[in-house]
């Protein structure tokens, strides 16, 4: 029985995963074809570097430049990060260039407002990204040269090294293409993207951590959970200036219960000591479970 579940379960995981490359390869081409490339606006990335080459040459489509400059990258990162992960990464590489040359034969092509075209492009292509990076691999290309840079360079950030390169190719698409405005909008596109990863990534079970000093904190806990039903931690503590021992209430709730959630603290104890901060992401009864 054991056998079969986890058999099952591996099965539903696989699938999963075909389903996220699918999808990210076709949500991501339709954001690069239809607004983006038109426009003459980079991705950034390997495909923004695969665009100028096919502006520069046009001898091979741009999905075939794509999967060219990504298999090297692919090849020497095999035993470096682990077969699986190097496995989903190819099948979504392979998918995104299958599907930027496949919709360029069909779909129509937005020529309007580059504003419009950076925004829509960048937003439909955080969807299709933030799929792959929901199942715990990524869509290859910069992403395994930022892995190999922070390898040889533990103390730089992911991030810094992807915004570096991002920037590099966004410059060099600027210059293929003779105008700085393409720079402009490239960076507004991934600006755009990064906020629909964030916001699918994590949006859901954002919200806001209530940190709460007061001599009335018994009365303050009692209320919140009377009025807004999210529980509060209780932690004993002492004051570094007064030096008196008091009550410290933690709570966390979704954004929509914060005005909520202020207003009984305030009219439980006007003088409350109240901090607020962002919770990223919250796990737990109420929230998003962790399995």
């Amino acid at each position: 029985m054991n056998f079969k579940k986890n058999n099952s379960y591996l099965n539903n995981e696989i699938l999963l995963d075909v389903c996220a490359m699918i999808g990210c390869g076709s949500i991501y081409s339709l954001a690069f074809v239809v607004f983006l490339e038109p426009a003459q606006i980079s991705p950034g990335g390997v495909a923004g570097l695969a665009a100028v080459i096919h502006y520069l040459f046009n001898f091979l489509p741009t999905g075939v430049v794509l999967l060219i400059l990504n298999v090297p990258l692919i090849i020497s990162a095999w035993f470096k990060f682990g077969r699986d992960f190097i496995i989903k990464t190819l099948g979504a590489t392979l998918s995104s260039s299958f599907f930027i040359d496949f919709f360029d034969f069909f779909l129509p092509k937005y020529n309007g407002d580059r504003i419009l075209a950076s925004l829509a492009g960048g937003g439909i292509m955080g969807c299709g990204l933030a799929l792959v990076l929901m199942r715990g691999f990524t869509s290859g290309g910069t992403d395994i040269a930022a892995r190999f840079i922070k390898e040889r360079f533990p103390f730089v950030s992911l991030g810094r090294v992807l915004l570096v390169a991002d920037s590099i190719v966004v410059i060099i698409a600027a210059l293929a293409y003779r105008n700085i405005e393409t720079a402009l909008y490239s960076l507004m596109t991934l600006f755009t993207s990064s906020k629909v990863i964030d916001g699918l990534l994590y949006g859901l079970d954002r919200g806001k951590l209530f940190f709460i000093i007061s001599s009335k904190a018994e009365v303050i806990k009692n209320k919140i959970f009377e009025k807004v039903e999210r529980g509060v931690t209780s932690v004993k503590v002492s004051g570094g200036y007064t030096l008196n021992d008091t009550t410290l209430l933690l709570c966390a709730v979704r954004r929509h219960q914060v005005s909520k959630v202020f207003g009984t603290i305030k009219e439980s104890d006007p003088k409350a000591f109240v901090i607020i901060t962002e919770a990223g992401e919250i796990f737990g009864e109420g929230f998003k479970k962790t399995q």
